[in-house]
């Protein structure tokens, strides 16, 4: 975003290049109508944040929480048991101290979907493409 010295032209020109870099990236498309709703959107956000850098703050100590109490600190200690046994028993499905889930993955890439695979997982080559 640019500097607080620049202009609301600027500063809308840099909101558009910006909202055109987020929606590429997230493969999002918007509606011109949502388009210039963010764009005012963005402008009153880089406004206020202006507003706040003009504010003359010299003398005034920072300030981590607005009373002065000081939360005491106790010891961690155990205070009741949890009864593993007796909780496994209320869930639909467990096996050896683990609670069961249905697959997902699989459900999905059989409904058409993209598999889900792992960030580090090689790609294979599609036929008739360089890899």
């Amino acid at each position: 975003m640019p500097q607080s010295d620049s202009t609301p032209t600027e500063r809308r020109a840099a909101a558009s290049d910006m909202i055109d870099k987020l929606m590429r990236l997230a493969a999002l498309k918007l509606e011109a109508d949502e388009r210039e709703m963010l764009k005012d959107n963005l402008d009153r956000i880089v406004a206020l944040i202006d507003a706040m850098r003009s504010a003359d703050t010299d003398g005034i100590e920072p300030l981590d929480h607005p009373l002065d109490g000081v939360q005491p600190l106790r010891p961690d200690q155990v205070t009741e048991d949890i009864d593993r046994d007796r909780f496994q028993g209320l869930a639909p499905a467990a096996r050896d101290g683990l609670y069961l889930v249905p697959r997902v993955v699989d459900a999905v890439a059989s409904a058409g979907a993209p598999r889900i695979r792992s960030a580090n997982a090689p790609r294979r080559a599609r036929p008739g493409k360089r890899a």
